[in-house]
């Protein structure tokens, strides 16, 4: 053979082996392309879901933010009720103070009031029981007077029977009796 047909036989062979080479790569490619399209699908389809994801998480989002709206409005009334309540118990509170700063004056005054009085009541006890002794020594005093007045008066008493007695008996039975006085 010569060698132009070599050469053309050995342009074929690498014509061939290219085609395959080619072809293989050709192969290959598609599959990789197959392999693609089947990640872009893949991707599509997580793309939808996350889309839908992302839709659901904004209406959730959009719910909770009017949800929120709807707690700052709740706040916002609450702490105007608590702003109004907390002044309406200020001025209680002052008022009460008020009150109770005249009634602690008020029981001042009383209690200076009654310790007066309780001096001068124990001050008047004190006299009384000064003057319920002394009444109790007078009268103790008396009694023992009384007592002797009344001892000496059954005395003179017993004397003044005696005499009656010596008197209004006959003369002879008053000699016995003499002798019996006489005796005494």
């Amino acid at each position: 053979m010569d060698k132009r047909s070599l050469d053309l036989i050995f342009a074929v062979e690498q014509m061939i082996k290219e085609k395959q080479h080619v072809e293989m790569s050709h192969r290959d490619l598609e599959d990789r392309l197959s392999h693609a399209n089947g990640q872009t699908d893949r991707l599509n389809r997580d793309l939808r879901n996350l889309g839908k994801v992302i839709e659901e998480r904004e209406k959730s989002i959009q719910e909770l933010e009017r949800r929120l709206g709807d707690k700052n409005l709740k706040v916002d009334q609450m702490m105007e009720d608590y702003r109004e309540l907390q002044a309406a118990l200020t001025g209680e509170i002052e008022e009460l103070k008020g009150m109770l700063e005249l009634e602690r004056q008020n029981y001042a005054g009383l209690l200076q009031k009654y310790n007066a009085t309780s001096a001068e009541k124990n001050k008047k006890i004190g006299e009384l029981e000064e003057k319920s002794e002394r009444l109790e020594s007078e009268l103790a005093q008396m009694k023992q007077k009384f007592d002797a007045l009344r001892q000496e008066k059954t005395h003179l008493l017993t004397i003044v029977n005696d005499f009656t007695n010596r008197l209004t008996s006959p003369f002879g039975s008053n000699q016995g009796r003499t002798d019996g006085v006489s005796a005494d």
